[in-house]
């Protein structure tokens, strides 16, 4: 099994500082994917853009103060080890591996989803935990990653029990088989999953979101005894006996 290497900060600078031959507005080139966050977003979020040219911040979201301690200005154009203080002291060396892993993924892999679960300061410096995800990258001529846009949202409100973690689901086979990247184990794990519906996991991002039955029910078009049945059939594919565990799941194993 292929395992998650710690690397120190010193090291993390510079594996992952890349040069690039042209000047590239970051902000325009991703901004059609920040345009859809809100389409897709299973919770309140933020979204970031770092800089792997000059190591920095190039820009992040303007309501990135109501989910952290910092203001836009603050965040805009610091460091690595600026987002480091701003995340549990127990998560920080798990951060850096995950990252720095994913890195290596992208670079070589443009069909993969990623997904980090780790705990962050909110705006009160109060750690909570958040759902990281990569959803495009920017690449040199080399092949390498020099920008990422990351997405960061708040599933506090989900009543499910959370450890660091990133998984991993392979777009390219469309499968429920994936790995998961447990710091606990330290171990790249493979496992088969429940076959979920495209109904089903439409109703899963919908729980996700907050919304009940009625409101699930008036969203899809669907009769409130469908979205029973639906969430019955959920519970039972992947051994859940209430919704919270249903929702543990779908987190733990990125079926969102």
């Amino acid at each position: 099994m292929e395992k998650l290497t710690p690397i120190s900060e010193s090291n993390f600078d510079i594996h992952v500082k890349r040069d690039m031959g042209v000047t590239i507005d970051f902000k325009r080139f991703f901004q059609e994917y920040i345009d859809k966050i809100p389409d897709f977003a299973i919770g309140p979020s933020f979204w970031l853009i770092p800089d792997q040219i000059n190591m920095s911040f190039y820009s992040v979201s303007d309501n990135i103060h109501l989910f952290t301690p910092y203001t836009k200005s603050e965040w805009t154009g610091n460091t690595v080890q600026f987002w480091l203080e701003n995340i549990h002291p127990n998560d920080r060396d798990f951060f850096l591996a995950a990252t720095y892993f994913s890195i290596q993924l992208h670079t070589t892999n443009d069909h993969v989803n990623i997904n980090m679960y780790l705990r962050m300061a909110d705006h009160h410096s109060e750690y909570r935990w958040v759902l990281i995800q990569y959803p495009v990258t920017c690449l040199n001529e080399y092949n390498e990653v020099v920008s990422g846009l990351v997405i960061v949202t708040d599933i506090s409100h989900l009543k499910t029990e959370l450890f660091c973690m990133m998984t991993l689901m392979d777009k390219r086979e469309n499968s429920n088989k994936f790995y998961t990247l447990e710091i606990i184990s330290n171990e790249l794990q493979a496992h088969d999953l429940a076959n979920i519906t495209k109904r089903e996991k439409e109703i899963l991002i919908l729980m996700a979101k907050g919304l009940n039955t009625p409101q699930i029910a008036e969203s899809l078009f669907i009769s409130y005894h469908t979205v029973e049945n639906h969430k019955r059939n959920l519970r039972h594919k992947t051994n859940s006996k209430t919704s919270a565990e249903l929702m543990g799941y779908a987190f733990k194993y990125n079926l969102l």
